[in-house]
């Protein structure tokens, strides 16, 4: 399957407060440099009012197979430094939407695409799918942050020193993933939990996910205080008011 011209990279749907982001140049979903624009565009034009948003890859084949090695080759150094800087630019805006992000990963994931994956909040793993940080086979340094700190520093050089690939259920065991399902069914389950998330107050899955992300670089004894500060947010809010009438209601 070929990418027809003018087609865009990125396919949006949105659906209520659900925004799905779909890798679209199969089979491998190549990350390009085309593609890192449409995925930052993408991110610019999300709405205020989004509670989640999910990523996955067209077809059946591949989450993504990574950085465009095609382009690498052609580029000059000066150019290949730039179209990394864009890429962590675009990897960083993604770990930084204020909304919960669900990765639906429906085949190879690997390099870039692996990267693309560890910047979600949430992973959930096709049982044939199949990722790893592969950049040592190319001679790069490269998902050395963001996999040690969700595996620990021991596997993760594992990985990267061998620049193996991992099953699912070897992804699973060691905490990259948060679920594995049958062949087919990753977006379903990325779509099921991102209703239950959706059904959530928007402005407090926000707080929820900044105290989290701001506090795994604190002490923990600052880390609580930042917690504190935005409990105390929510106390004066009418969704709170709301909500804790409605359960006392229910007792």
């Amino acid at each position: 399957m070929f990418q027809l011209q003018n087609q865009p990279l990125i396919d949006i749907q949105i659906d209520q407060q659900v925004a799905t982001l779909t890798l679209n140049s199969p089979p491998a979903n190549v990350i390009s440099s085309p593609m890192i624009k449409e995925l930052q565009q993408a991110c610019k034009n999300l709405s205020d009012t989004t509670a989640v948003v999910i990523i996955t890859g067209m077809g059946n084949h591949s989450f993504s197979t990574g950085a465009s090695i095609k382009e690498q080759g052609h580029n000059s150094t000066e150019e290949n430094k730039h179209y990394f800087l864009e890429l962590y630019h675009m990897l960083e805006n993604i770990t930084a939407l204020p909304c919960p992000v669900i990765s639906a990963i429906n085949g190879y994931a690997l390099g870039a695409g692996f990267e693309l994956a560890l910047s979600s909040d949430i992973r959930i793993m096709d049982e044939t799918a199949v990722m790893g940080a592969v950049g040592v086979n190319l001679g790069l340094v490269f998902s050395t942050q963001r996999l040690p700190r969700l595996i620990g520093y021991g596997k993760a050089k594992e990985m990267l020193f061998t620049g193996r690939r991992l099953p699912a259920r070897e992804a699973l065991a060691l905490g990259i993933v948060e679920y594995v399902t049958p062949a087919g069914l990753a977006l379903a389950k990325a779509q099921e939990i991102a209703a239950v998330i959706a059904s959530k107050n928007v402005y407090n899955l926000q707080s929820i996910k900044k105290a989290v992300n701001q506090g795994l670089d604190m002490e923990l004894g600052q880390a609580l205080k930042l917690e504190s500060s935005y409990l105390f947010e929510m106390l004066d809010t009418e969704n709170y008011r709301r909500r804790v009438k409605k359960f006392l209601h229910q007792e």
